[in-house]
Formats: structure tokens, C-alpha cells, sequence
């Protein structure tokens, strides 16, 4: 083992657990600068593995004496968390490197512990918490100055402070999701760097504001009553995901023809879903982008349901911009199946001259 260069070391202790690494650290004073300088992975699924492995002493003290970055931190079961913080989790906000990714599911829908975040974290994912942010006194931008990546799934935490967390909180965030939100009515996404965004499940929501969100490419709505949300994209916007709620949904509306839906500028429209639900179609005046923006529509996993043909239906017929359709299929459809259904989809007319119907083999 003495012959053996240091990287070879570090990946010998790359497979080791980090209880097991840290203490390689005994064996030699060789070993002593092996160990706290290589990337550490710390992934528990389930608290009898964090158990068994590693426990709430041993952690903190690997946190403390690891000085190399953190590559992913993810606990995804913890309840002893009802009785306070760990006392590890001290010692993972006090890191001063940058850790990669960060998974934290510490409580359920009826417990949720406050979560304060730490500010040297690239990739931020947080389930079942009430968030705290950090005292207001702070300037805006040194509240999480590399954070790139924010997922907050059935997290409580009010519409003041998401608003000032994406605006100026995270100068560098370029990538947002919202999933199970329930105590959201109005989103404001401001934020110069925000590329891609995906809103699920927020069955609350009335309207979301993107439009001062200049460097947003891409919009995905998942499990969304729609066409009820009034919604601001900037001109930016190139391509909206939709996946729609399956019939008998929880969050399917039951009243469809009010929508307020208005996008200023729209390139592509991508849908990946199995069936649309019933309720349906909007009312198309009330949809801008269906005159002049929308001219390419991909359905993505498209089985020719009830549901599907209706929704490809409404398009071809009342958008006047549209360029291609794109059905995207896993079934071994033959010539006449394909030429069948183009049938019809276009049985209610088609509304622009240029529209054309491509069926794909997906792979």
C-alpha cells in the first residue's frame, strides 16, 4: 500500500462508507491528508441504513473533520427530527466548501420541521420542511450566492419569501421547481439568470408572473388545472411542457372555460401525457398564444386516447400560426393507421395553411 500513488488512495477510499473512510485517517500519517481532502458522498434512503452505517455523533464528527467538498448530501428519512435538530445538521450548515447537491426529506404532509438553508450550496432539494431564510438585515445577494439549482416540494414558505429568495437571493439560479405547493396563489418568478422552471401539483395557484424573468427559455405546468391560471411568460419563453391531469385527478378543475391564459410570445408548445380529462376544451379566444405565436406542437408518448385527440384536435383547428404537429408514438402503427388518424385530427378543420401532421416511432 505504500508503493501506491495518492490517487490511487483517494479511489480505494472513494469505496468506502464515510464512517469507514474517516477512519483510515488513524492508519498513518500519510493517510491523515487522504481522507479529509477527497469529495465525500453522504446518501441515506431510509433511517435504519443512516443507522446501522453512520450515526448522529459519527456524522457530525465526519462533517467536522472533512475538509474537501461535499459532493451529494442526501437524507431522506429522519424521524427523530420531531424532537429538534440533529446535531450534525450544525455542523453541515457551518461548511465553508461548496457542497454539489443537497436532499433533505426530514418530516411528512403533517409534521414539517423549519429548515434554515445554507449558503454554499450549488443543488438544493427540500421535501416535507417549513423553510427558514435567513434574518432580512442580510444584502439580498450573499443570502445563497452559488445556488443553481432549487426544488421545494410540499415545503411551506410563504409568497414574500419565495419571491425575495428567487429575485435576490440567488443571483446565480437558473433552474426552479415547485411540486405540491398548496399554500401558493400567486408566484413571481424575477430573477435575470432563471433559464427553466416547473410548476406541479400547486393546486392553489391563481396566477404566475415570469414576465421579468428575461433569461427564461423553458416553462413546464405538470398536473395543472391550466387553463384557470393566469399566466406572464416574457418574450424569451421558447417552449412550454404540459403534462395534464389524468381523469379523476385531484387537481383537475372542474370548470374549464374561464381561462385567462395569455402568453406574449410562444414557440414551441411539448405535451407528455396519457389522458386529457374531461371538462374540456377552454375557450379559445382566450388564448393568445393560439393567432399568432404557437406554430409547433410535440406530443410526446401520444397513444391516440379519447383525451389526446381532443386536445390535438383544438389545436389544429384553431391555431392559426401553427407550422408542425408532432406525435411522438411507441405503437407500431402502418401506413393506413397513421393516414387514419391524421383523418381524424383534422375532422373540425384545420386552421392554419401551413400546419403539418408528423407521426414519430419513438426509440
Amino acid at each position: 500500500m505504500d508503493l501506491l500513488p495518492d490517487c490511487l488512495l483517494e479511489i480505494i477510499v472513494s469505496f468506502l462508507p464515510p464512517k469507514a473512510g474517516a477512519r483510515t485517517m488513524a492508519l498513518s500519517r500519510r493517510w491523515r491528508s487522504i481522507w479529509p481532502y477527497h469529495p465525500l458522498h453522504v446518501d441515506f434512503s431510509d433511517a435504519q441504513t443512516r443507522e446501522e452505517v453512520l450515526g448522529d455523533s459519527s456524522l457530525c464528527a465526519v462533517l467536522s473533520s472533512h475538509r474537501g467538498p461535499i459532493r451529494r448530501f442526501s437524507v431522506t428519512s429522519y424521524p427523530d427530527f420531531s424532537r429538534g435538530a440533529p446535531i450534525w445538521f450544525g455542523a453541515l450548515l457551518a461548511r465553508k466548501t461548496i457542497i454539489d447537491s443537497v436532499t433533505l426529506e426530514l418530516g411528512n404532509e403533517l409534521f414539517k420541521p423549519h429548515v434554515p438553508l445554507a449558503a454554499n450550496v450549488r443543488r438544493l432539494e427540500l421535501r416535507f420542511c417549513r423553510v427558514d431564510l435567513l434574518p432580512s438585515t442580510a444584502p439580498p445577494t450573499s443570502l445563497f450566492p452559488v445556488l443553481e439549482c432549487l426544488r421545494l416540494a410540499w415545503v411551506e414558505i410563504s409568497e414574500t419569501a419565495l419571491a425575495g429568495l428567487v429575485d435576490g437571493g440567488c443571483p446565480a439560479l437558473r433552474d426552479i421547481s415547485l411540486e405540491g405547493m398548496d399554500g401558493l396563489r400567486h408566484v413571481a418568478l424575477r430573477s435575470r439568470t432563471l433559464a427553466t422552471a416547473c410548476i406541479s401539483r400547486c393546486r392553489n395557484l391563481d396566477e404566475l408572473c415570469a414576465g421579468h424573468a428575461p433569461s427564461l427559455r423553458a416553462l413546464t405546468f405538470r398536473y395543472m388545472g391550466l387553463w384557470r391560471i393566469k399566466i406572464e411568460v416574457p418574450i424569451s419563453v421558447q417552449e412550454i411542457g404540459l403534462t395534464l391531469p389524468t381523469i379523476g385527478s385531484l387537481v383537475t378543475t372542474s370548470t374549464t372555460t374561464s381561462s385567462h391564459y395569455g402568453c406574449t410570445c410562444l414557440d414551441s408548445w411539448s405535451s407528455k401525457y396519457k389522458r386529457c380529462y374531461r371538462g374540456w376544451p377552454p375557450a379559445a379566444g382566450k388564448i393568445a398564444c393560439l393567432n399568432q405565436h404557437l406554430t409547433h406542437v410535440r406530443l410526446q408518448g401520444y397513444c391516440a386516447t379519447r383525451g389526446e385527440q381532443e386536445f390535438a384536435t383544438f389545436l389544429v383547428s384553431l391555431s392559426m400560426s401553427l407550422t408542425l404537429m408532432e406525435m411522438i408514438h411507441s405503437a407500431h402503427w402502418t401506413v393506413k393507421t397513421i393516414e387514419s388518424q391524421k383523418r381524424m385530427l383534422c375532422r373540425r378543420g384545420v386552421a392554419s395553411s401551413v400546419a403539418q401532421l408528423r407521426f414519430t416511432k419513438q426509440n
